[in-house]
C-alpha cells in the first residue's frame, strides 16, 4: 500500500515516502486528501483497515480518505465500508493530476457486481468474471461501465441470470 495527498491547490497528487511518516505528516499538516493505493487489497487488506482504523484517531477525517485500487469487490467494498470509509476511485495506476470519478462506496455497494471476484494467476492480481467462473479478466471499462457502477445491465451477469 502505498499512501498519497492532494491539497487545496488541486495540482495532483503526491506520494508519502512513507506510511507511517505519511500519517503522522497527514495529521501535522492536513492535506485536502489522503489516498491509500493498493494493487492487491486482498493481500493488504489488514494494513489498509488498520490505516482507516488510524486515520480518525489522530485527527483525519475519513471523508478525506480514498481507496484507489483497481481490483474492488463487493466485500472488500462492505469491508471498507465498515470502517467508515467513504470514497473510492477504481485505477490501477498510481493518481495523478488525472485522476478523477471518486465513487461514494455507500453509493455503489448496491450497483457492485456479486460476481466481481479477485484472483491472483502467477503472483498477478486480476479482477475476474464470475459469469465466466473466473475464467475473464476485466479491463478497466468493464470495471467503470459494469461491475461497480451497474451489474444488472451488465451482459455477462444478465447472461448468467436470464430465466
Amino acid at each position: 500500500m502505498i499512501l498519497f495527498k492532494r491539497d487545496s491547490t488541486g495540482a495532483g497528487w503526491e506520494e508519502y515516502k512513507g506510511l507511517l511518516s505519511g500519517l503522522f505528516n497527514a495529521a501535522n499538516n492536513p492535506p485536502v486528501e489522503i489516498a491509500a493505493f493498493s494493487i492487491d487489497p486482498e493481500a493488504e487488506m489488514d494494513e489498509i483497515v488498520g490505516f482507516m482504523k488510524i486515520a480518525p484517531a489522530i485527527g483525519i477525517s475519513p471523508y478525506r480518505v480514498i481507496l484507489i485500487t483497481p481490483h474492488p469487490t463487493l466485500d472488500s467494498l462492505k469491508m471498507v465500508a465498515a470502517e467508515r470509509l467513504s470514497r473510492l476511485i477504481v485505477s490501477s495506476k498510481a493518481p495523478d493530476a488525472n485522476t478523477s470519478e471518486v465513487f461514494n462506496i455507500n453509493d455503489v455497494l448496491p450497483t457492485t457486481c456479486p460476481l466481481l471476484h479477485f484472483h491472483r494467476s502467477e503472483n498477478v492480481p486480476l479482477s475476474v468474471c464470475g459469469a465466466h467462473n473466473d475464467r475473464m479478466v476485466l479491463a478497466p471499462h468493464h470495471m467503470h461501465s459494469w461491475c461497480v457502477t451497474g451489474y444488472k445491465d451488465c451482459p455477462h451477469y444478465r447472461m448468467k441470470h436470464d430465466d
